[in-house]
């Protein structure tokens, strides 16, 4: 046997054991993904249940991260202090009002608005007294 012939060999094993661990690779990667799609299913069981259940209580359904994006929130409000005032209130309590019309919790509020949680529940209960009076 000549050093080449050892070399040839010596690739078609090292090739050999590559293909070897990339399909054991493969598998766990296949089984992985079917565990990700079984918690996936679980998860949307879960949220519709937990919203079939809030609407048997009458109650809001609970909103997801998916549903509202701190993020959208945060550059609507910057693009809306950017105009000009068309109101009594300044921007920022007159978009805080609107959000606890929508739904959304002072804590929710605080971190969007980037407030003190205190700070916001006094706003939110203003804007609740004001509108009852108007």
């Amino acid at each position: 046997m000549t050093l080449q012939d050892i070399s040839y060999i010596a690739a078609s094993v090292l090739c050999l054991l590559t293909c070897g661990l990339l399909i054991v690779l493969l598998g766990k990667l296949r089984r992985q993904e079917k565990l990700v799609n079984a918690l996936r299913s679980e998860l949307g069981e879960a949220l519709a249940r937990v919203t079939m259940l809030e609407r048997a209580k009458g109650e809001k359904p609970v909103e997801t991260p998916d549903t509202v994006d701190a993020e959208m929130l945060r550059a609507q409000l910057k693009a809306r202090s950017l105009a000009p005032p068309g109101g009594s209130a300044p921007e920022k309590y007159r978009y805080l009002a609107s959000m606890a019309c929508h739904g959304m919790k002072a804590e929710e509020i605080a971190e969007v608005l980037k407030i003190s949680p205190r700070e916001a529940e006094q706003l939110v209960k203003l804007a609740q007294v004001a509108r009852r009076s108007d």
